[in-house]
């Protein structure tokens, strides 16, 4: 079950930093994913998305040593799938291609004009 949240943008390309701590410190990653994520808007994050679908054991890999080191807090798989699981609903289709092209973000703003 995937929640909406109302007061989002619909597509995360057109999010702040400010959205995207209020959409991981409702889905319950404000200790985990959160710190991972300063100065991160939805550009950011949805790049951050396509390549835990692109690599998902690395990068898993990867922001479980960057927590580590930088922030001496462990990255629980469960909270892992669950912002892949979470973020889902406010990627463009075009987005949730593994085959993520130059031109992506052209084609997520034109399909989140759509929506």
């Amino acid at each position: 079950f995937i929640r909406f949240y109302s007061d989002l943008p619909n597509c995360i390309t057109q999010w702040t930093h400010d959205h995207v701590k209020l959409f991981l410190l409702r889905i319950g990653l404000g200790n985990t994913i959160l710190p991972l994520c300063t100065r991160v808007d939805g550009h950011r994050f949805r790049q951050l998305y396509e390549m835990c679908l692109i690599n998902p054991e690395s990068m898993y890999q990867s922001l479980k040593f960057e927590l580590n080191e930088k922030h001496h807090t462990l990255l629980p798989i469960a909270d892992y799938l669950s912002f892949l699981h979470e973020i889902k609903l406010y990627v463009p289709l075009t987005s949730t291609n593994v085959k993520v092209s130059q031109s992506s973000s052209l084609d997520s703003a034109a399909l989140c004009n759509i929506m």
